[in-house]
């Protein structure tokens, strides 16, 4: 009989995920029958993707390695949603920064975006 996953089982297998899909390559059996067997409370599932600020990356995770349909929907919900409302942000903030960046250049004043959003502009080097 399956047993209600503690928080740090739930975390445990969030980590897991996340490190397999930055691996890169398919999901491995042994976590696609953890995701079969996962059971928690909603709000176990909602505590670990906020309280842990994993949801936007846990959400690109199950996307990428397929495992939303074993995911539990309250927890597949949330993660889907909170990666969403990140690429749409990174998106604007990109968006943002290029516009930024041009009128800056029109007026002759040298900028620099800080941080890892400079490295998504094109005209601009790390060093």
């Amino acid at each position: 009989m399956a047993r209600a996953l503690n928080p740090a089982e739930i975390r445990r297998l969030l980590a897991r995920t996340l490190r397999v899909a930055l691996d890169g390559g398919a999901a491995p059996p042994a976590l696609l029958e953890r995701w079969g067997a996962a059971l928690a409370r909603e709000a176990s599932w909602r505590a670990a993707l906020l309280w842990d600020g994993v949801g936007a990356a846990v959400g690109w995770a199950l996307r990428e390695l397929d495992l939303a349909n074993l995911a539990p929907p309250e927890l597949e919900s949330a993660a889907t949603e909170a990666y969403e409302q990140a690429r749409a942000q990174s998106v604007q903030q990109t968006a943002d920064l290029v516009r930024i960046g041009v009128e800056l250049e029109g007026t002759g004043v040298p900028a620099i975006a800080l941080k890892g959003s400079a490295l998504l502009i094109a005209n601009l080097v790390p060093a």
